[in-house]
């Protein structure tokens, strides 16, 4: 059994201003782990957005779904 499967990871949040130490190691792991095809270390990157991507993301998955579904926006 595979649990991932990814075309390319991203190390995001506090890991961002750690990739220069996680980096090798991380990349070392997911070429010995992934099995299902070859695995380009290269695939694995910190993100461009540091700390604040995960509350980006959030905040874009809030926008799209009122915008799908504007009925889920308070109203006072």
């Amino acid at each position: 059994m595979h649990l991932i499967d990814p075309d390319a990871s991203v190390l995001g949040d506090a890991c961002t201003e750690l990739a220069d130490w996680l980096l090798l190691s991380v990349r070392a792991e997911l070429v010995a782990r992934v099995t299902v095809r070859p695995w380009t270390p290269k695939a694995l990157c910190p993100s461009t957005l540091g700390r604040r991507g995960p509350v980006r993301g959030a905040a874009l998955v809030m926008v799209q779904q009122i915008i799908a579904d504007p009925t889920r926006l308070p109203v006072r």
